[in-house]
């Protein structure tokens, strides 16, 4: 009899552990869980993006040479692929991928393309200002130093500047589906296009 209820109180606490801890591990959200993957690199890394079964990551820094880096198995494995540029010439902010083309652009201007990630190609983008963003979604568009702002054809190949009136270094920018495309910066500065984003053809430079 000694033995049941031991057996009892035994099977009794396995029950409330399972009723207090199963419930709670299933529904994990699985952000919740992060794991360290090995780098081919120890340069600063910048901006991450998706597409095309591809992430790319973008980056350098000052005494560092322009990164690139991909992974096409969801982040585990991670190689660095040739590129278009001068090592230590610059570095790059910002990465997006859209109308099937990766975009990266950063410091004095430079903007590179690549429709699988791997090989990259300079475009001419019109200016020496640093380019810190850029949207892939809609329009190509990247935003930086001295308010400057730049918009592409849909391949990303043309290049054409587009004024906007204020002089602060623009950090950001999206362009949601509808409305109108946002840009942020220094010194508090919001600016925003004037008209739905919606309403015009993708690559139209008269955006803004």
């Amino acid at each position: 009899m000694k033995c049941f209820k031991s057996a009892l109180y035994v099977f009794m606490l396995l029950f409330i552990f399972m009723l207090i801890f199963l419930p709670l591990s299933s529904s994990a959200d699985p952000l919740d869980n992060w794991h360290q993957r090995i780098s081919p690199t120890t340069n600063t890394l910048w901006g991450v993006t998706y597409g095309n079964n591809t992430l790319v990551v973008a980056g350098g820094n000052v005494g560092e040479e322009a990164t690139i880096l991909m992974s096409i198995d969801g982040g585990n494995k991670w190689i660095s692929p040739a590129y278009v540029g001068s090592p230590y010439a610059y570095w790059l902010y910002n990465v997006c991928y859209g109308y099937d083309i990766f975009v990266a652009v950063g410091t004095y201007g430079k903007i590179l393309t690549s429709s699988d990630g791997s090989g990259w190609f300079l475009q001419k983008s019109g200016t020496y200002d640093d380019l810190y963003a850029v949207n892939c979604r809609k329009f190509i568009l990247a935003v930086g130093a001295h308010g400057t702002m730049d918009i592409a054809s849909t391949d990303g190949t043309s290049w054409s500047l587009s004024p906007v009136p204020q002089t602060n270094d623009l950090l950001g920018i999206t362009c949601p589906n509808s409305g109108a495309c946002v840009a942020v910066g220094s010194n508090g500065t919001i600016s925003n296009s004037s008209v739905n984003v919606s309403e015009v053809v993708p690559g139209n430079r008269t955006v803004v």
